[in-house]
């Protein structure tokens, strides 16, 4: 069963699907896409790049988690 593409975190990636390529939602990926691109790809950068790249995917992730608490009216105690 594949997953139904929800766009929800805003953060988009460039993967191979089949034979084509294809702008894929961050939360939409595979465990193999988001593996590649968070092990793969970032290894291959100094580190200095790779804690500002999870800095940025952390910040962009919690807003995007709090935004849709806001629109949604959840609130956990």
């Amino acid at each position: 069963m594949s997953k139904v593409p929800r766009n929800l975190d805003g953060v988009f990636y460039r993967v191979e699907r089949g034979d084509r390529m294809c702008a894929v939602c961050y939360s939409d990926m595979t465990s193999d896409e988001r593996r590649e691109i968070i092990y793969d790809r970032m290894s291959e950068r100094p580190l200095d790049e790779q804690v500002g790249y999870y800095r940025r995917l952390a910040e962009l992730m919690a807003d995007q988690l709090y935004d849709m608490g806001e629109q949604l009216g959840v609130m956990c105690e």
